[in-house]
């Protein structure tokens, strides 16, 4: 048993058996001792990278194995130089990482177990090392310029510029922000302010669903919300019925144009 604590005799019968059903058995005792190491905990395997978004926390449960099951202590480090925080219930194990207020990039968090009594380890701690990547936060909106939107309204999407543009809101100083229409790349720019001006490259005659994502640090953010839009470069085909030539003054004038 695992738990004994006391030398205990044990009967052990070994049992042999040829081809020929011919058996031989031997009954041995031996004498059990119990373990008198006692090993320190170890750290369930943690992620090596877990992703997080600008301003967002990340909360994550620490767990151990100890064969002794003796009580545990959970600990989280700060060893990287960005100036972030790690609190750990040192009970339960619940740890709560929170990143600079709009820090972008990557830092690394040490976090750690032990026994809550002395061990027979050399070493009193079982760490794991996790990196914590903040990625930019989504763009906020795409717009399509008026300049580039060419149909009977500046808000339907529609226009005949086959290299369209459109304003990016809601980025990063400095980033690069990308316009995709699913994996495609369509156009991209980097960021002055808050707001990024994109022109496309030349898009054929359909209907496009565009999102925007921003790299900043190596990071890039998740994709914006989707702005449908549809180029239409074709003109109307021209007019096959004939208006009617002569019209009456104090009568309504009339004409059923066909295309």
């Amino acid at each position: 048993s695992e738990d004994l604590t006391q030398p205990t005799d044990v009967e052990i019968t070994v049992t042999v058996e040829d081809a020929d059903g011919n058996s031989y058995i031997e009954t041995f005792t031996v004498n059990v001792q119990p373990d008198p190491y006692d090993g320190g905990p170890f750290l369930t395997d943690l992620p090596e990278v877990i992703s997080t978004t600008v301003g967002e926390p990340v909360v994550l449960q620490l767990d151990s194995i100890d064969v002794e099951g003796d009580p545990v202590v959970y600990d989280g480090v700060r060893v990287d130089t960005v100036n972030y925080t790690v609190s750990v219930n040192n009970q339960s194990g619940l740890a709560v990482v929170t990143p600079p207020a709009g820090f972008v990039g990557p830092f690394e968090v040490l976090f750690r177990v032990s026994q809550l009594s002395e061990s027979d380890t050399d070493d009193d701690y079982d760490s794991q090392y996790v990196t914590i990547e903040v990625t930019p936060a989504a763009p906020l909106s795409i717009d399509l310029v008026d300049a580039s939107d060419s149909g009977i309204s500046t808000t339907d999407e529609i226009t005949n510029d086959s290299t369209p543009t459109f304003e990016i809101s809601g980025v990063i100083d400095g980033a690069t922000v990308t316009l995709y229409d699913g994996d495609t790349i369509v156009g991209e720019a980097d960021a002055t302010g808050d707001t990024v001006v994109i022109t496309t490259s030349t898009l054929a005659d359909d209907t496009y669903n565009l999102v925007a994502k921003q790299t900043f640090d190596s990071m890039e953010s998740p994709a914006s919300n989707p702005l449908e839009v549809l180029i239409d470069t074709v003109a109307p085909p021209q007019f096959s019925s004939t208006p009617p030539a002569i019209a009456t003054v104090g009568q309504e004038y009339r004409y059923d144009a066909q295309n």
